[in-house]
């Protein structure tokens, strides 16, 4: 009889379907066959997964609220979402967090955050996708640093940068495969062409996380420069800048739609502003201009106050100043008001310092296993861990 056949599905055909499922039916299906488990639980597949997330969810934002007096017990996030007539934010859920003692991002990088306390001290790489989480410290606090997150290809896990303001001479890395132990690193005065570098003035708070390196600017001499950190060395290393921006002392970097964007002010009333992208790949140094942002009344008296969020559809979605969210299309070459739920503009701010918005995307990487490694089969038993173990750390 039919039901007595075996019906399944080669996995050839199954991986392609799972692969664009979210991570919460996917936690789910881990239970159907030890064979599924394995397969969804292998690094390769949630690198596809991730992948197609990045694109499937374009529209989605985490929004961190502010700490005072707008918590729901211990719900500290807010998953928000542009409605269809792309016009009003709406909240798609509430979230807790690791704990209530980590309430501040640091920065991001693929589905996973870096938070950490008010000491600045502890800190913890969260995936609000799965829930997951790891822990670690440091002996000394960072507040007032510079923070990057990126995955390091030759361990197969993350790794954490910590350029100390205070210090001129060293910058901190935190990798998975010493279990996060702290480790200081020298600058180098010259990065790799030869060229002086100087990390003094690192100016953004958070990193940019593209291609498996974290990107900061630096501003010495009313000149800036491109560094990034690459975990492939764990050195600092000098990227160069478009042509036309050479000499510019001022520009800001974002993640926008997969590549690394810079972007700065065209005149000086601050009614233009040049957003340039990146081509995709580590060790590729071309730019081209990507959009023009043109509007007469964009009411954006800095380049501090402009920041390019992501693309909806053909628009950009844009935060000016602290409270603020507009869409901005180049056909029309104007900005349209985004419609806030009263919660969010409650105090008057979308984001400040540490309550900063941040991309959502749905990812199944857990930040304290290994994600490298060869792709495996699925059909065959291997040795190794009980299926479903989990293997996190205690608190």
């Amino acid at each position: 009889m039919w039901q007595q056949q075996k019906s399944a599905l080669p996995f050839d055909i199954i991986e392609p379907i799972l692969s664009r499922l979210p991570v919460k039916s996917l936690l789910r299906f881990k239970t159907v066959s030890k064979s599924w488990n394995k397969m969804i639980s292998d690094p390769v597949f949630a690198r596809t997964h991730l992948d197609r997330s990045k694109y499937s969810n374009p529209h989605n934002i985490f929004l961190r609220m502010s700490s005072f007096g707008s918590r729901c017990d211990d719900e500290l996030f807010y998953m928000i979402k542009l409605e269809d007539d792309k016009k009003r934010l709406r909240t798609v859920k509430l979230l807790n967090g690791p704990d209530e003692r980590w309430d501040k991002i640091l920065c991001y990088c693929d589905g996973v955050l870096l938070l950490t306390d008010f000491w600045y001290s502890t800190f913890v790489l969260w995936n609000p996708s799965t829930g997951t989480h790891t822990m670690f410290r440091s002996d000394r606090g960072f507040s007032g640093s510079r923070y990057g997150l990126c995955h390091d290809p030759t361990i197969g896990g993350y790794k954490v940068v910590i350029i100390d303001s205070t210090i001129t001479d060293y910058y901190y890395v935190f990798s998975a495969n010493y279990r996060y132990r702290m480790k200081r690193k020298e600058f180098d005065r010259l990065d790799q062409t030869g060229r002086e570098m100087n990390c003094s003035q690192v100016m953004n708070r958070s990193g940019v996380s593209v291609d498996g390196v974290v990107y900061f600017f630096t501003r010495c001499n009313n000149d800036s420069d491109i560094i990034y950190f690459d975990p492939r060395d764990d050195k600092l290393k000098i990227l160069p800048k478009p042509v036309g921006v050479e000499g510019y002392n001022w520009f800001y970097l974002t993640y926008l739609g997969g590549c690394l964007c810079l972007y700065r002010t065209g005149g000086e009333d601050f009614t233009m502003i040049e957003l340039w992208i990146k081509e995709k790949g580590r060790d590729n140094n071309s730019w081209k201009v990507l959009i023009t942002v043109e509007n007469e009344r964009m009411l954006c008296s800095s380049i501090m106050d402009f920041d390019a969020l992501c693309f909806v559809e053909n628009k950009v979605l844009v935060q000016l100043g602290l409270s603020r969210l507009l869409l901005y299309g180049s056909c029309g070459k104007k900005f349209e008001e985004i419609e806030l739920e009263e919660e969010f503009g409650r105090y008057g701010t979308i984001s400040y310092r540490d309550n900063i918005l941040v991309p959502y995307i749905d990812s199944l990487f857990y930040p304290g296993k290994r994600i490298g490694g060869k792709k495996k089969k699925y059909g065959k038993k291997t040795g190794g861990k009980k299926f479903g173990k989990k293997n996190g750390s205690k608190r």
